[in-house]
C-alpha cells in the first residue's frame, strides 16, 4: 500500500509540473532542527546521543533533527509546487531501562514525503515570504519503553514495543526566503503537520515476541486505555526548518 501511495503522488505531481509553462526550478537540501510533537519527547535532549548515519544528529544527537531534499517548481503570478522526502531518525533515552518507572518514547525512524502548494510575496526584490500548505504521507517506526517484567536475579525483562506508522497528513508552512544570488536561496519556515488517517490495520505494534498481551491492539486505543499515554503515535510535528537551494531554469 505504502508504494502505491508514494507512486501516486510523485505522478501527480509530476503531472501537475508538466502542464505548467516554463518557470524557474529549485533543488535544495534542507533540515528541521527542532520539531515538537507534543507526546511528551523533548525538543533538545539533555545529553548527548549517537544515532544514525550519515547528516542525521549532526549535532551528536543533543537535537532531535530531521533532514532532506526538495525540488519546487515556479508558477506564473508568485505560486509554487514543490515535492520533498524528509528522513528522521533520533533516539530520547541513553541510560538504563531498569530504572525507569513511567513509560516513554525511546526513538523514531519516521520518513515523511509531502507534496505542497505554495505562494510567494515579495518583500523587496531578494526576500520573500512564503505561506503553503500541502499533503503528507508518514511512514516508519517508533519504539516505545512501556514497562519492566519479570525481574529475577538475573535481571528484567523489558517491554520495548515497535510501533509501525503508515499515516496521511495535512500541514500549513510559513516562512522566508532570501535570493543570496540569482541562482542560491537561502530560507527558513514553520512547519505544521496533523496526521488525519492514522488508525489503519499496520498501524499496530510489532514484535518478535510471540505471546505479548497487546499484539494486533490498535496502537492508540491500547495506550490511552491501559498507561494512560496520549497523542501517541503523535499526530502533531511541529518543526522549525532551514533551507538552501540552487535555481535554474528561466
Amino acid at each position: 500500500m505504502k508504494n502505491y501511495i508514494i507512486i501516486g503522488i510523485i505522478l501527480c505531481v509530476c503531472c501537475s509540473f508538466d502542464a505548467l509553462s516554463q518557470g524557474k526550478n529549485r533543488v535544495a537540501i534542507q533540515t528541521g532542527l527542532f520539531h515538537e510533537w507534543f507526546d511528551k519527547t523533548p525538543i533538545v535532549n539533555s545529553e548527548k546521543v549517537a544515532y544514525g548515519n550519515g547528516p542525521h544528529n549532526a549535532f551528536g544527537g543533543y537535537l532531535n533533527d530531521s533532514w532532506g531534499l526538495l525540488y519546487e517548481r515556479q508558477m506564473a503570478n508568485n505560486y509554487s509546487l514543490s515535492i520533498e522526502y524528509m528522513v528522521l531518525e533520533t533516539t530520547f533515552f541513553n541510560g538504563d531501562f531498569l530504572l525507569e518507572k513511567n513509560p516513554f518514547i525511546v526513538d523514531k525512524d519516521v520518513k515523511i514525503l509531502n507534496f505542497n502548494y505554495n505562494h510567494d510575496f515579495d518583500i523587496s526584490e531578494k526576500f520573500q515570504l512564503i505561506f503553503g500548505g500541502g499533503l503528507n504521507y508518514i511512514w516508519g517506526t517508533e519504539r516505545l519503553f512501556l514497562e519492566n517484567y519479570g525481574c529475577g536475579i538475573f535481571g528484567c525483562s523489558t517491554y520495548l514495543p515497535y510501533i509501525r506508522r503508515q499515516n496521511g497528513a495535512i500541514n500549513l508552512r510559513a516562512g522566508i526566503e532570501y535570493d543570496v544570488l540569482d541562482w542560491l536561496t537561502i530560507y527558513t519556515n514553520i512547519n505544521f503537520l496533523a496526521v488525519v488517517y492514522r488508525e489503519n490495520k499496520n498501524n499496530q505494534f510489532s514484535t518478535e515476541i510471540k505471546d505479548y498481551p497487546y499484539k494486533g491492539e490498535k496502537t492508540s486505543k491500547y495506550l490511552k486505555e491501559n498507561y494512560n499515554l496520549k497523542n501517541i503515535p503523535s499526530r502533531f510535528d511541529l518543526s522549525w526548518r532551514f533551507g538552501i537551494g540552487i535555481n535554474f531554469g528561466k
